[in-house]
This record gives C-alpha cells, sequence and structure tokens, in this order.
C-alpha cells in the first residue's frame, strides 16, 4: 500500500484531519508538542495515518514521535483567543463578520476569548466562554492609537503567561500588521526583536499555537514599506 503524501504545517485547522503530536529527540527526552494538518493530495478519501507513516526532522536529524492522536471527537474543541492590536485602523472593523462566522463553526466544547493588545499588555474585553456569541459581542473598533512604546508582542506574551493551564488545546488568532515601535518598524523579526522572541519562546513552552491575519495599523504607520 502506497503511503500518503503528508504536507504538515503549523495551523488551527478545525477539519478532522488535524493531529496533536509529541516528539523529542534521543538525546533530549524534552516532549516538544504541536497542532499539525494533514492535507490529502488526493481525489479519494482520507487514509488512515498512523504514527509509523509520520516523520519529524529537526536540524537535519530524524527526531521519534511519541504519540500522534487524531484532534477528533471529544479532543476536537479548541481554546481561542481573538487577540487584536488596539493600534489598528478602524477599517478592520468592517471584517468582524468573517471573524464571527469563523468562531460560530469551531468544533462543540470549544471557548473563545476576545482580546485586545495595548501598551504591551492582554486587555480581556471578554474572557474564556463557550458562550460564542457572547465572546463576539466584545468586539469593537479598535482603538487606532499608536504609542511609540507599544509592542504587540509583549501583549501576546503577557496573554500567554496568563493563560489558564487546563481545558482545551489553546490557540490565538492574531489580528495585527506585526510592526513593533519598541525597537523600529524594520525590526519585527525573529533574533532581531527581544519582544518577538520572547513570544515565540512562551508559545512554544505552554503549547499555545499562533495564527495570525494582517491587518493595517493606523494614521501614518499604514502607509509604511514594511
Amino acid at each position: 500500500m502506497k503511503r500518503a503524501s503528508l504536507v504538515i504545517v503549523l495551523t488551527l485547522s478545525l477539519a478532522a484531519v488535524a493531529f496533536a503530536a509529541s516528539q523529542a529527540s534521543a538525546s533530549a527526552p524534552d516532549r516538544v508538542s504541536t497542532v499539525v494538518t494533514v492535507i490529502n493530495h488526493g481525489s479519494g478519501p482520507m487514509p488512515a495515518i498512523a504514527r509509523d507513516d509520520v516523520i519529524v526532522h529537526q536540524d537535519g536529524k530524524v527526531r521519534p514521535v511519541l504519540s500522534w492522536e487524531p484532534l477528533t471527537g471529544s479532543h476536537a474543541g479548541v481554546d481561542l483567543a481573538v487577540l487584536i492590536d488596539d493600534s489598528l485602523s478602524t477599517n478592520i472593523a468592517l471584517h468582524w463578520d468573517s471573524v464571527k462566522a469563523f468562531v460560530r463553526k469551531l468544533p462543540p466544547g470549544s471557548r473563545v476569548a476576545t482580546v485586545y493588545g495595548a501598551s504591551g499588555s492582554a486587555d480581556f474585553a471578554q474572557h474564556f466562554t463557550t458562550d460564542r456569541e457572547e465572546a463576539m459581542k466584545a468586539l469593537r473598533l479598535p482603538r487606532g492609537e499608536i504609542s511609540e512604546g507599544a509592542s504587540i508582542y509583549e501583549s501576546l506574551e503577557s496573554l500567554i503567561k496568563h493563560w489558564p493551564n487546563d481545558h482545551n488545546r489553546r490557540v490565538v488568532l492574531l489580528i495585527s500588521d506585526g510592526i513593533d515601535l519598541t525597537f523600529g518598524i524594520a525590526q519585527s523579526n525573529p533574533g532581531l526583536n527581544t519582544n518577538l522572541q520572547n513570544a515565540i519562546n512562551d508559545a512554544q513552552r505552554k503549547d499555545v499555537t499562533v495564527d495570525s491575519i494582517f491587518a493595517s495599523g493606523a494614521s501614518a504607520i499604514s502607509h509604511n514599506a514594511y
């Protein structure tokens, strides 16, 4: 039997082909968990995929996969934090209906929080709730205020640090232009930006998947070359 071709990406996936994988190197026993999506490029149904069908490479070496669990049924739910950069243009509110439609399609048992990132903090407009309509009522216009020392990545880091330790798998939907004025517009890259690198490290440490959607910033920031 020919093995299915696999494309593995970090994603929020709500489909029945999402899996949670744990892996570790032979020399370092620390477990690393991640959410992956298997994409079927064929015309037929998705074939059954076992743990032994998955190969993980890191730094040119094959790492053992310790577990491979489909995120379906009782494991399908997510805790989704919609983190909105409060410095965005108010035009983003024209797309709130799309965000609401996406949230309504989350698997049963999911919880949603609505959070605004401003001045390096994560301000909960609505804490995690299974009432999706209540969470979406908390959506408002961004303030569109540019603060020179503000960092959306500090806000993301704050959100991750204060995330509840229980319940479902954890996902952030980050809506931002990705510009961090703390280190300068051109430095919004991992390795160059301490805030961004810290947020990445915290997300990996606490098993938080971050998906992002670009949205334009307010005022003159919306016209920058980056």
